[in-house]
């Protein structure tokens, strides 16, 4: 699978909802965030896996988060 593109952000004052077009052969996504963008796979904290095309994250933590959103098929990962 092929990674997410087009990756796009909708902020509100408390929430913020991330959009992605399809990836084909996904049957579902998995929503990872880190405090940097720079941090190794292993250190990102997975947030959900969902079927649909939309996450949205309540974050009632103030500070920066990076998103990373990842194509999933019979239960493994695609690329990041």
């Amino acid at each position: 699978l092929g990674p997410i593109r087009n990756l796009t952000n909708t902020e509100g004052l408390v929430e913020l909802t991330l959009n992605w077009p399809p990836v084909n052969g996904a049957g579902s996504y998995r929503v990872y965030y880190a405090d940097s963008a720079d941090l190794p796979r292993s250190s990102w904290t997975l947030l959900g896996e969902i079927s649909g095309l939309d996450y949205t994250d309540s974050m009632l933590d103030p500070t920066t988060r990076f998103y990373s959103v990842v194509p999933v098929s019979g239960g493994e990962e695609g690329d990041w």
